[in-house]
Formats: C-alpha cells, sequence, structure tokens
C-alpha cells in the first residue's frame, strides 16, 4: 500500500511555527523557566534547514530556528511527528538529528572550538499526558555500570491532542493551532466542535479582514481532516455560526476542502474518477444496444452495479 504524507498536519503544523511570533510564543508559555529568561526571543530567526532524510519525510516534518540563549549562538529545533511511532523510534530519529546537526556545523563553521546548544522539541498530534521531558538515554541499557559513557539528550515532547484547555493562550496562530488539535482531532465528528473553533476565531479579532486572514489558516486542517462527505454537512453547519454579511467565510471552506482536495490528489478522488469514468462507459455500451451480461464481462463489474447505472442511464434518456 501506498503511503502518503500527512499534508494536513505539516501544513498546520508548519502555518504555525513558520511564524516568529508563535515560536517566541510557544517557548515562553511551555518551556523551562530558566531557558525562557536566559533566552532573547527578539533574536529568534527560521534557518530554511531540514534535517529529516528522504526515508522519514513521511513521518516527520521539521523547522531549526537561531536565537541568542545566555548571549551565545543556540538553536531550537522542533520536530514533528505526522504518523504515530513508537517512543524508541522517535528518540532515535532525534539522536540521529543530533548527530547530523553537529556534524553539520562542524563542516560549515570550521573555525568555532565548540559547538552551540541545540534545544530539541517534539510536537505530536497524539493525546494523552500533554508535556514530557525526556531522555535520549532511555533507549539504552538500564545497567548501572555503562551509564556513564552513554550521551545524555534531554527533550521536550508535547502531545498537541492532549493539551488542557486552560493552556491554550499565546499568539493567535499558535492559539488556533492548538484549538484545532484539541478539539477537532479528539473528536470522532469534528462538525460538533465547529462553532466552538469558529467562535475562538471570532472572539479574538473585530475586523473581518483579519477574521478571515485568521481562519484561513485552519481552513486546510479542518478541511482535510473531516471525510469528504461531510464538507458539505460542514458548510451548512458552520453557516449558523456567521452573521450574514460573513458568509464568505462558508463558502471559504467549502471551496479550500475541494481545491486541496484536487491538489493533494486524494485517493477517494483518484477513486471517485474512474467510478465517473466506468459509468460512462457503461452508459454508452448500453445506449448501443449491448446487454447487461455482456457489460458487465466487458467492465469486469457485478452484475448489479451494471444493474444500477443502467437504470440511471434508462432514467435520463426519458
Amino acid at each position: 500500500m501506498i503511503r502518503h504524507k500527512n499534508v494536513y498536519k505539516e501544513n498546520a503544523f508548519k502555518d504555525a511555527f513558520t511564524k516568529k511570533e508563535v515560536v517566541a510564543g510557544f517557548i515562553e508559555q511551555f518551556l523551562s523557566p530558566q531557558i525562557v529568561q536566559q533566552t532573547n526571543l527578539e533574536s529568534l530567526e527560521l534557518l530554511h534547514h531540514s534535517f529529516v532524510n528522504a526515508s522519514s519525510e513521511l513521518y516527520f516534518s521539521d523547522l531549526l530556528y537561531t536565537a541568542e540563549i545566555a548571549s551565545h549562538r543556540s538553536y531550537f529545533y522542533f520536530l514533528c511527528e505526522l504518523e504515530p511511532y513508537s517512543n524508541e523510534i522517535i528518540r532515535s530519529q532525534l539522536l540521529r538529528i543530533i548527530v547530523h546537526f553537529l556534524d553539520t556545523f562542524a563542516k560549515s563553521e570550521s573555525q568555532h572550538k565548540k559547538f552551540p546548544a541545540l534545544y530539541p522539541v517534539v510536537l505530536n498530534f497524539r493525546d494523552g499526558e500533554w508535556s514530557k521531558v525526556r531522555s535520549i538515554k532511555e533507549l539504552f541499557s538500564d545497567s548501572h555500570e555503562v551509564q556513564q559513557f552513554i550521551p545524555e539528550f534531554v527533550f521536550n515532547e508535547f502531545n498537541l491532542m492532549g493539551i488542557p484547555e486552560h493552556l491554550i493562550k499565546g499568539p493567535q496562530p499558535l492559539q488556533q493551532l492548538l484549538t484545532v488539535s484539541r478539539q477537532a482531532l479528539n473528536s470522532d465528528d469534528c462538525l460538533q466542535c465547529m462553532p466552538k473553533i469558529v467562535d475562538h476565531v471570532f472572539d479574538s479579532y473585530l475586523d473581518f479582514d483579519k477574521q478571515l486572514k485568521s481562519f484561513d489558516s485552519i481552513v486546510t486542517f479542518i478541511a482535510n481532516t473531516i471525510k469528504p462527505d461531510d464538507i458539505k454537512t460542514l458548510q451548512e453547519k458552520i453557516q449558523y455560526s456567521f452573521v450574514q454579511e460573513d458568509a464568505a467565510l462558508v463558502k471559504k471552506i467549502y471551496d479550500r476542502g475541494v481545491s486541496d482536495g484536487v491538489q493533494m490528489g486524494l485517493p477517494i478522488g483518484v477513486k471517485q474518477g474512474m467510478e465517473v469514468k466506468e459509468a460512462e462507459i457503461i452508459r454508452n455500451l448500453v445506449s448501443r444496444g449491448f446487454d447487461e451480461t455482456t457489460i458487465a464481462e466487458i467492465v469486469g463489474k457485478p452484475l448489479n452495479q451494471i444493474k444500477d447505472v443502467g437504470c440511471l442511464t434508462c432514467c435520463a434518456l426519458f
């Protein structure tokens, strides 16, 4: 089976974390107070460099920021898990990336005698405990005798689906990501949480243009989370949350869902296209006088499906 990258999760992650104010807000809200106190948040700068290799890009996405920590050039590395993995694989992936980072730095800036500090943060879309401090050391043997020879890398892990509601704070794009992660992905039917998400956007901005821009970053996330058949239902349900003059937002989520589905080449779109093509062939054969049994043999479909399409064709003729 061909696996596809979880694009809607990657988009949600990068739409938020490529914004400097979001990263600054996340660091300030959720990372260690000792780190926050020593970090010059104004110095944050996104570096366009990915450490996720080709064999792992279906499952991980990442962003690297540089910043001054304790007056030294340092780095914040955000690794986002797109598909659930075991804790061991996440740690081994992070260890590989840390080694790759150090190797890259050593080759590009050989004049430095010491490596800069790298602060790793792992984000995932899981339920459970919201925040944990984990160690790469947990990968290795528990034998006390060898512990001193094992490298110690500590990192923060955040389960976005498990964030308590009272902790949803910070810049608006960050609040959107956390709200949608908690509400939409935690629910079997994300339609029921839409009024709350819409209210969250409206409460944050009074200006319609800002509402539209703010809502845009979660439209892709929602449109690609729910089932395609539910997009129309979502369009109708969400309409009750808007006043009449803001109806453009209702159409926006429907149009985005359709356009994103086409651009991403979703398997269901391919399947529907094949079904439409088969139906056209069946109708063509019916119009040329072929009987249903012969058509079933030609197309390779059960006779009852041929009869269903045949009936539709006959109805269309009248």
